[in-house]
């Protein structure tokens, strides 16, 4: 394929993709604002009117901020990859003094804390604006913080040594590295759907009653 047939085709993919997406979320927000004036009657019994809106109040907040979200990764992607983006970026890491390796880890670094940075907003908006708007938020802004920190931590944590093990595999497994690559996903999924459970998410309940209702040690 030549680079102008793979260039067509990724944008159309990439067309095709938001408007899917896009047209999905405007049938869900349509469908919710039809319905909110009236509760299903397999729930009449249970909820009221008054819950029931702001039920579809919140879920209509939540998908029109999903949406936005969703146009702006679609202009970052654009961004990176015909505004230069990417290439700017390899050309800073080419003159750091380290190996190729971890040129290509700090090319990925540099990429996610960009795309970090550009998300934020979107986080913060969604806890402290519409969660607080309809009563669901009871998180602090130091707590927010925290589990960013956390999440960085544990990204760094079980992420990166998966990123240079792929690196390597790329550049010492020959034709077949996508094989071992994928062995090392699977394997990193497995691995995860053991600690999830068992370590993550009890840390992370511990740390929301912690915050919700206040008790001496969270960390």
């Amino acid at each position: 394929m030549t680079p102008t047939g793979f260039t067509a085709l990724f944008l159309a993919a990439l067309a095709a993709s938001l408007a899917v997406r896009v047209w999905l979320a405007w049938r869900q927000v349509a469908h919710v604002r039809a319905h909110r004036d009236a509760v299903p009657p397999a729930f009449a019994s249970r909820i009221g009117l008054a819950a029931h809106q702001k039920a579809a109040d919140y879920t209509v907040a939540k998908q029109r901020l999903a949406t936005l979200n969703t146009l702006v990764d679609a202009a970052m992607l654009l961004l990176l990859t015909f505004g230069g983006g990417l290439a700017l970026v390899i050309g800073w890491t080419a003159t750091v003094g380290v190996a190729t390796l971890w040129q290509d880890v700090l090319l990925f670094a540099v990429t996610g804390v960009f795309y970090g940075l550009v998300g934020l907003p979107f986080s913060w908006w969604q806890t402290f604006r519409i969660e607080e708007r309809f009563g669901f938020n009871r998180m602090t802004l130091g707590l927010w913080l925290t589990d960013m920190a956390k999440g960085l931590a544990v990204a760094l944590v079980l992420g990166l040594p998966l990123l240079v093990l792929v690196l390597w595999l790329m550049r010492a497994a020959g034709a077949l590295w996508w094989l071992w690559a994928w062995s090392a996903w699977m394997t990193f999924q497995l691995l995860i759907l053991v600690l999830y459970p068992t370590l993550i998410a009890s840390a992370s309940r511990r740390c929301w009653r912690a915050a919700a209702f206040p008790a001496p040690d969270c960390s």
